[in-house]
């Protein structure tokens, strides 16, 4: 537990806007080692990635915003459970990064809230959750237009957030 944690303190203070996806995709898996530590059996995390996209660049801290995005709010009480599944796969010319849990769900009214805070790229308001608010400028800030954010989801059976974003830039 102490290993990953110095692990992600030492991942989120390095420099740069993008990682490779395999670095991404360790700090992800050492964040959900250190909350299934916290939560024990209420947290089931199953991961789907192409490992011909881990070379791939992604901005840094992205799929880590989802996976805790669903923990925090897909989880309705201190007794519920939740398990999520993290995709990651090549969509044409998009790496398309999607998180979806079982949790309890967004309210339509506060899903519509969040979709249309999401409009303003530069000045998210509060409607929105601000890790999801934050993640949608920083995606318009790198790829302008050619990146997207989706949220879908219904109260009380979970919610699925999807990310696209140009495989423009891969290691080599």
């Amino acid at each position: 537990m102490i290993t990953s944690l110095a692990a992600n303190l030492r991942y989120s203070i390095k420099g740069g806007d993008l990682v490779s996806l395999q670095s991404e995709i360790t700090y992800v898996k050492n964040y959900v080692l250190l909350q299934k530590t916290r939560l024990e059996d209420r947290l089931h995390v199953a991961f789907d990635v192409d490992e011909s996209m881990l070379q791939a660049m992604i901005p840094k801290i992205s799929i880590q915003i989802l996976v805790e995005n669903a923990i925090l709010h897909g989880m309705g009480t201190e007794t519920d459970s939740v398990t999520i599944a993290i995709q990651v796969l090549r969509h044409d010319k998009y790496l398309c990064a999607i998180v979806s849990d079982n949790g309890c769900g967004i309210p339509a009214d506060q899903l519509q809230q969040m979709k249309a805070s999401f409009q303003n790229f530069l000045h998210p308001d509060s409607a929105g959750k601000i890790g999801l608010a934050n993640l949608n400028s920083r995606l318009h800030l790198l790829y302008e237009e050619d990146a997207t954010l989706e949220i879908q989801s219904i109260e009380n059976e979970g919610t699925r957030i999807t990310m696209l974003i140009p495989v423009t830039a891969e290691r080599t």
